[in-house]
């Protein structure tokens, strides 16, 4: 399966194959939605509906502790930023810290978003970075720019009432491994 992210091998993830079903289950629902369950008599619906939602919950409740370990990663992360007097952080690719994080893309938002929550001004922002990448590595040199989703941003144009990052820093390079150990 990778009707969007197509044959990317060892990218595509579970999580991904399932977000590309959830179009497929709302299509597939809406029948029984709108047809058969109003046939039903209302106990008999009533139970479906409740199993349905048990097993959804249940299913949700097997993945929390994936994403709570991601919330509280994160936070350990801005706390030591905040410990190194660090606004920017771009953190060496760790296959093992990174395959936790599931998907690393919006790391550097939800840091901000997450530092904003905290009060941090100017907020921190973290990213990943391929040690290889040698056109990624001199933009984060810059102290102008901060790494978004997927490209660098220069945030002039940014509703500074919201986004406070700081544009007077480079990012520090180091290792996950470093930053815990100081």
């Amino acid at each position: 399966m990778g009707l969007t992210y197509g044959d990317e091998g060892r990218y595509v993830l579970k999580f991904h194959i399932e977000s590309e079903w959830q179009s497929m289950g709302i299509l597939l629902s809406t029948p029984f939605v709108f047809y058969a369950l109003p046939k039903l008599r209302p106990t008999v619906g009533l139970s479906i509906l409740i199993a349905i939602f048990l097993v959804r919950f249940a299913y949700i409740s097997s993945a929390y502790d994936k994403f709570s370990w991601r919330v509280k990663t994160t936070e350990s992360i801005l706390d030591k930023m905040n410990e190194n007097g660090i606004t920017k952080l771009a953190l060496v690719n760790n296959d093992s810290i990174t395959r936790r994080y599931i998907l690393t893309w919006a790391l550097s938002e939800e840091s901000m978003l997450m530092s904003a929550m905290r009060g941090d001004n100017p907020q921190r922002t973290v990213t990943f970075f391929d040690p290889g990448d040698s056109t990624f590595i001199s933009q984060l040199k810059i102290p102008s720019n901060v790494a978004v989703s997927f490209e660098m941003a220069i945030p002039k144009n940014w509703n500074y009432r919201y986004f406070k990052p700081d544009t007077t820093r480079a990012y520090t390079f180091m290792t996950y491994d470093e930053l815990f150990a100081k």
